[in-house]
């Protein structure tokens, strides 16, 4: 069974870890799936059932390696109940745009938008996009390597703080932070 990109979003978020299943926030996400594509997925033997050319594509932008697909595949499984993106009653209401609106380039209201002001959407499985999962044997078709550097992956950067996330992947692969707007605030 051939996966494609779209599969591996929903199995990066079907991943089980201890705690939550949540991914807290775009730019996080972003991250683990670059993260995915530039180590997990040669190292874990993901090129037997998932191509190279159905990793998403990243490119330098704001606040490091950015995906245009990833962001439309988010969207999509959102609109379609696969995907929910909750924010936290605990968030202030006029923040709540901020993130999504950086992460793709617009400008809310003419403000600039700043890191400390971003919403944090955690993204998780709906039971529909689990039952999807499950029904169309994707987690089975991983080998249990596979299976394992997904959850690893997911566990290993959804319990630190974002800095860290961020510092992670500007340290490894400086080349995707060279558009980035806070590189210097992270690496200092």
């Amino acid at each position: 069974m051939a996966l494609t990109r779209q599969d591996l979003l929903l199995l990066l978020l079907y991943a089980p870890i201890p705690d939550s299943g949540s991914i807290a926030g775009r730019t996080r996400l972003a991250k683990i799936m670059f993260i995915f594509r530039e180590e997990a997925w040669e190292e874990s033997g993901f090129e037997d059932v998932l191509p190279r050319g159905e990793l998403p594509e990243f490119a330098p932008w704001r606040f490091g390696p950015f995906s245009k697909e990833l962001s439309q595949d988010v969207s999509f499984f959102s609109r379609i109940g696969f995907v929910e993106a909750h924010v936290p009653d605990n968030q202030p209401q006029a923040t709540r745009s901020f993130e999504r609106a950086f992460w793709l380039d617009e400008d809310p209201e003419g403000e600039e938008p700043r890191l400390d002001r971003f919403v944090v959407e955690e993204f998780t499985l709906t039971e529909l996009g689990t039952r999807y999962v499950e029904d169309e044997g994707l987690w089975d078709a991983l080998s249990e390597g596979q299976q394992e550097a997904l959850i690893h992956l997911k566990h290993r950067f959804t319990n630190v703080p974002l800095r860290d996330v961020l510092r992670y992947v500007y340290t490894r692969y400086p080349e995707s932070a060279t558009r980035s707007e806070i590189v210097d605030k992270v690496l200092r």
